[in-house]
């Protein structure tokens, strides 16, 4: 059998490969074998089981999801990971890569496991990290004004903007329509675009700086950038509040959302729950 080159059957090959047995035979005309010495054979040790935390049902639904959207949307490649809260087992993970080959047909391909071994600006989604360390920081309450928001502002001669204007908008609302300005508004109150230092520990906090250790290999530390990077400049904070200047995999970020979900307890997310003999 040909070890796995990903996933479970690479990172697990020793507990599933068992390990060959011997025998000496004597070949006889005709094809057949007959044993020599019984006594000195040794027999084969069969592999044992892998025991995942996957559920069938909610793994078709998963894939057939992605493969709607990835195809919809004409996405390069796309990512689904579903993730029960208290345990941190992962109940389904899918990854498609859209190619096209040379006669113009589309088909889709689980050749990269993105959720585990991408990381990528997280976008929009970092905005919690970014929001539940201002209200950490500061004495803003949800119903305080946040920002008059006009769609675009200029940071060091750089263009800031929203997908559009948002008006008047509360923290809460900030958060709610995911306001670019409003995250942009509270970040320069509450830490201010000089350095990092307090923001950074609050990521720290959220175990967003650190691979999740999970069981499949290719896992990359996250870049969150500090004060010390050598590419952190007078444009990092503003944009990194957002989601950008950053790679984040979306395991990682999931590990994140998981804890807020747990009532703030991070745990570590889990694929493998047992290994077993077959006979057991």
């Amino acid at each position: 059998i040909r070890k796995g080159a990903t996933g479970i059957e690479a990172e697990f090959d020793t507990y599933l490969k068992g390990v060959d047995g011997k025998g000496f035979y004597e070949r006889l005309p005709g094809g057949y074998m007959k044993p020599v010495d019984l006594e000195s054979d040794i027999a084969s040790t069969p592999g044992l089981d892998v025991v995942t935390t996957l559920d069938v049902n909610f793994q078709d639904i998963a894939e057939s999801a992605l493969r709607g959207q990835v195809s919809k949307t004409q996405a390069r490649y796309g990512s689904v990971v579903l993730m029960e809260i208290e345990t941190g087992e992962v109940k389904a993970i899918a990854n498609l890569t859209r190619h096209t080959d040379a006669g113009g047909q589309v088909y889709f391909s689980d050749d990269i496991n993105y959720a585990v071994t991408s990381g990528t600006d997280p976008g929009s989604t970092f905005k919690l990290a970014s929001m539940l360390a201002m209200l950490e920081k500061s004495d803003l309450k949800p119903t305080d004004h946040a920002v008059t928001c006009n769609g675009v502002i200029r940071h060091n001669n750089v263009g800031f903007t929203c997908s559009h204007s948002h008006g008047d908008l509360t923290v809460q609302e900030v958060f709610e329509k995911s306001c670019n300005i409003g995250i942009y508004a509270l970040m320069k109150r509450t830490f201010g675009f000089g350095r990092s230092d307090d923001f950074y520990a609050y990521l720290q906090k959220f175990y967003l700086d650190k691979p999740t250790g999970f069981q499949l290999r290719g896992e990359p530390a996250p870049l969150i950038k500090n004060a010390a990077s050598k590419t952190f400049s007078s444009t990092t904070i503003p944009w990194m509040a957002i989601g950008y200047e950053s790679r984040i995999t979306p395991m990682q970020m999931l590990a994140f959302y998981n804890a807020v979900a747990n009532g703030g307890y991070w745990v570590q997310p889990l694929l493998v729950k047992e290994i077993r003999s077959g006979n057991t």
